[in-house]
């Protein structure tokens, strides 16, 4: 009998995003019952593929959970994010799918749902920006602060990704590093 090799849950996360292409990315601020607020980060993404062939938008919300205790209350929020609640919202939605999170890690929770599109109506910065990510705010009941849009990869890459609401004063953002800086900081790794 083999023994199993630990999962590393940074591992997982890194493989899973080089097959996708980051659309977008906001941190937030979950409130849930008794006056408890998380902290987390959703980041947007669709396939690497051709656009033409499969059409979906990956969310994934990484929430600093620090007890299994406040987990369910994050979940319940969190599974407000239904396929007929989003579909109003989101004319151009043809079906959800939840997507299990194989790996945990002590202090987080993971979840993902991939929107399913249309054929011919791709995961755009619009959609993104005027569809997804209000329909995202309202339904599950968190502040997000404001989106911030990753350079496609036939733009040029620049020192600040564009920011879907200019902030009152402009943030310095490294495209290379802030969202891997965010990630190590609730993985808490350095």
């Amino acid at each position: 009998m083999t023994k199993e090799k630990p999962i590393d849950l940074m591992d997982e996360v890194i493989s899973l995003f080089s097959r996708e292409e980051m659309i977008a990315y906001f941190d937030f601020q979950l409130p849930v019952g008794g006056g408890e607020s998380f902290g987390g980060l959703c980041k947007i993404s669709r396939s690497k593929r051709d656009a033409s062939q499969l059409n979906y938008a990956s969310v994934l919300f990484i929430v600093d959970a620090p007890t299994p205790a406040c987990r369910p209350g994050i979940l319940d929020k969190l599974n407000a994010l239904d396929e007929t609640r989003l579909q109003e919202a989101i004319p151009e939605l043809a079906t959800l799918v939840p997507v299990p999170v194989a790996a945990t890690h002590p202090g987080l929770l993971l979840k993902q749902i991939d929107l399913i599109l249309e054929k011919g109506c791709p995961a755009t910065r619009h959609l993104v920006q005027d569809k997804l990510c209000p329909a995202i705010s309202r339904l599950a009941g968190l502040y997000a602060e404001p989106l911030v849009f990753w350079p496609a990869p036939a733009e040029p890459a620049s020192h600040e990704p564009a920011m879907a609401k200019p902030p009152a004063q402009p943030a310095e953002v490294d495209p290379d590093t802030s969202l891997r800086s965010k990630l190590m900081k609730l993985f808490r790794r350095d």
